[in-house]
């Protein structure tokens, strides 16, 4: 009796239900999808605020050398920019280049040399196991995809010619052993492995030229710098044969204030959905509930028909979006996987994915209590009929 009741009087119509089954798990499974991925933005560190590169070759071909020279541009930006920016010379060698024309990913895996400051001042807090390379010590952080690539681990000698020159022809491998890997929010270095330009110069008694500057802002004054200086800054770009500039500082400078935009939006959103979810349910109640105490069930008895009944459909949505959630992250992580060609594990069902879902059903559930209570008390029979 009570199945009846709540299914032909509370939703009238079976499809009804089907229908608010239906939509209630797409909007929990879209909004655990979207918790994933806006978390996943808040982890990204180290993306330099503005990125020069030299050159890239004419022929189309990804070289070992991979961009041009920018011999002096890191001196140049330094005595531009003095002590209000971080800027840091930067020599980028291309070991392997992979995309997907499909889905659009494309990843390289390079040999990166830095100044020792960049080790000091902003990777000392971004390695996931071991350390940082010692000065004049043939050693190398690398990233994750690295590592996962090249299947290398702490304390292995890389099975690969690492070097700073142009040409990796007559360079013997295994000489450089690794001491530390990132951690996988180093968005900008996940595939490089990285080594201090200046114990190469030194311990090969040679000087190799930048072919990629890093700019980092140290605070929001250096935006102020970087507009004042703007012209002497595009003079540089064509004095120093600058291939590409990628500017970063907006998006580094807002990041945290987007997502936080972004978690609200999504948070409303999903709320007026369940308000007006909310709304259609308490269509017709009144009637209903005169109906039901016409018959002589007690308010109590009809709380718990309603409430309950609803309490199991809403707990059945929560199982089934926590599953849909979860291969949605799997499929995301598959798809990352195949591109990448070693397993990935990017996106994961966390705590916090299931304390925002299950909130948002216990919110559905409080609410309906709460309304339906009020109106169990304050309906008669008498007055249903007249609705």
């Amino acid at each position: 009796m009570s199945k009846k009741i709540f299914m032909d009087i509370y939703f009238e119509k079976k499809r009804f239900l089907i229908i608010f089954f239906v939509f209630l798990v797409l909007l929990l499974t879209y909004g655990g999808v979207q918790y994933q991925i806006i978390k996943q933005q808040t982890k990204s560190v180290l993306t330099p605020d503005i990125n020069l590169k030299g050159k890239s070759s004419q022929d189309g071909v990804f070289h070992y050398w991979l961009y041009h020279d920018v011999d002096g541009l890191s001196d140049a930006l330094k005595e531009l920019y003095g002590k209000d920016m971080s800027v840091y010379k930067t020599i980028t060698r291309n070991l392997y280049y992979i995309d997907d024309r499909l889905t659009f990913q494309s990843i390289y895996y390079v040999i990166t040399g830095v100044e020792d400051k960049f080790f000091q001042q902003e990777l000392k807090n971004s390695v996931a196991k071991g350390r940082l390379p010692r000065s004049g010590e043939k050693e190398v952080v690398i990233g994750p995809y690295s590592a996962k690539e090249y299947n290398l681990g702490i304390g292995d000698l890389v099975n690969l010619s690492v070097t700073l020159e142009k040409d990796i022809a007559d360079v013997e491998p295994n000489q450089y052993k690794v001491v530390g890997i990132l951690d996988d929010n180093v968005e900008q270095f996940k595939s490089s492995i990285m080594l201090s330009i200046d114990t190469y110069e030194t311990l090969n008694d040679t000087k190799v030229i930048e072919n990629e500057v890093l700019v980092y802002f140290k605070n929001n004054d250096s935006i102020n710098i970087y507009k004042d200086t703007i012209s002497e800054f595009t003079n540089m770009i064509g004095e120093y044969n600058v291939g590409s500039t990628s500017s970063n500082f907006k998006s580094n400078n807002n990041k945290h204030s987007n997502i936080i935009i972004n978690i609200v939006m999504m948070l409303v959103s999903n709320f007026i959905i369940v308000f007006l979810l909310i709304s259609y349910l308490m269509k017709g109640l009144s009637k209903k509930i005169g109906l039901l105490k016409a018959l002589g069930l007690s308010n109590r008895y009809i709380n718990k028909i309603f409430v309950g009944g609803l309490s199991i459909v809403v707990g059945g949505v929560f199982v089934i979006s926590i599953l849909l959630v979860s291969l949605i992250l799997n499929a995301m992580n598959n798809s990352a996987t195949s591109f990448l060609g070693y397993e990935m594990n990017i996106y994961s069902m966390d705590t916090g994915v299931i304390i925002y879902m299950a909130g948002l059903c216990l919110f559905i559930i409080i609410i309906k209590y709460v309304l339906i209570k009020l109106k169990t008390y304050r309906i008669y029979p008498m007055e249903a009929m007249v609705k």
